[in-house]
């Protein structure tokens, strides 16, 4: 899909994803009034769009400005070789893929392509061929002295993920495997780096397929940031995650909404106001899954009152649909067996009710344990 395409859809999709639209426009616009205006945009993401576009000539005080501009830069077809020398011979990047993009520019000197040749980038032709995005993105996180946590190159991430957006270099999946190795390297600037993940541009459904990544790295902040702002500039966003499993499982009904309804740290002001809303969807009580009703059954510090609420939510069968009951009690036996049935906050006479709910779907409340993290 082309960048207008993106661009009509994501105009398309309304106002909430304006950035968006801005993002598709300042890479691809013909008109210069408008693109010193991107370059001067509030948005991060706008203002390296506007750096792709054919019609900015990158000078060196640009790359002075902002590191990330440099990979901008080498994804602008008209960037002259004097500007790829001087980020490809003097800025050279940890990650591979200033060099290689470089190699392939139209405009890349002879000299670049000597010392790409003779210097080591721990490149291998035959391994990048296949997995190219993956490899890229795992280089963005290195020890800087194998006595340490890893540290993520922000910069570096951030612009292969603004990359991903335009269709040049395809991130790995949203729930693939990077994803769990870039937390599990526990990484010294994790707070700065799920702040990086949530201020991600918003993704419309329309553009799902081609930015997936992005609609998943906002769930994953949603669901680790401690930061109470950040939570609350994503709780909009309902755009769900498709792995192609089906069914209400645990990964294929994230979206960075209901990521904020499992956040342990979600004030119990937002995780009210999550339910209230969800709760007023007449709709959405209809349907199935329950993503953000089922995070909040699950969610320890998910206030009393709103249990009950979900709890009456069934009892009174405005949840409608017998498997969307199920996933609130017990969740998905297969992938994620918790629910209201083994939440810890669930007490006294409403586990009872609980209980009761479970039995009268033929099912044995002593066969789930209490959750306790």
């Amino acid at each position: 899909m082309d960048l207008q395409e993106r661009l009509k859809l994501a105009q398309e999709a309304g106002p909430e994803y304006s950035e968006l639209a801005f993002f598709f426009e300042a890479a691809s616009t013909t008109d210069v009034d408008k693109l010193t205006e991107f370059q001067s945009n509030s948005s991060a993401a706008v203002r390296f769009a506007s750096f792709v576009n054919p019609i900015t000539h990158v000078s060196s005080a640009d790359l002075s400005i902002d590191p990330i501009i440099k990979f901008a830069a080498i994804h602008n077809p008209t960037t002259s070789r004097e500007i790829l020398d001087l980020i490809g011979l003097n800025q050279t990047a940890v990650n591979p893929v200033i060099p290689e993009v470089i190699h392939m520019h139209k405009n890349a000197s002879e000299e670049f392509q000597v010392f790409r040749a003779i210097t080591d980038f721990g490149i291998s032709e035959d391994w990048y061929e296949d997995a190219a995005s993956e490899l890229y993105f795992r280089e963005c996180i290195y020890d800087e002295d194998n006595k340490v946590h890893a540290n993520i190159d922000l910069v570096t991430l951030e612009a292969l993920m603004y990359i991903d957006l335009l269709g040049e270099v395809g991130a790995p999946s949203d729930t693939g495997e990077f994803w769990d190795y870039l937390f599990d390297s526990e990484p010294k600037n994790l707070k700065e780096n799920l702040a990086l993940f949530g201020r991600m541009v918003a993704i419309p459904e329309s553009l799902y397929d081609e930015c997936s990544t992005i609609a998943g790295v906002r769930s994953l902040a949603g669901a680790w940031t401690k930061d109470i702002s950040l939570m609350k500039s994503l709780m909009w966003d309902k755009q769900t995650l498709y792995t192609g499993i089906g069914g209400f499982y645990w990964q294929d009904s994230r979206s960075p909404r209901s990521s904020v309804a499992s956040n342990s740290l979600a004030t119990p002001e937002m995780l009210r106001q999550l339910f209230q809303e969800e709760s007023n969807d007449e709709e959405g009580l209809g349907a199935f899954p329950h993503p953000v009703l089922w995070r909040l059954s699950c969610n320890a510090s998910t206030p009393q009152d709103v249990l009950e609420g979900i709890v009456e939510l069934i009892e009174s069968e405005k949840v409608r649909d017998e498997y969307a009951q199920l996933e609130l009690l017990v969740g998905e036996p297969d992938d994620f067996p918790y629910g209201l049935i083994t939440s810890v906050a669930v007490q006294g006479d409403l586990r009872k009710r609980v209980e009761k709910l479970v039995r009268e779907r033929d099912l044995d409340p002593d066969d789930y344990e209490v959750f306790k993290e």
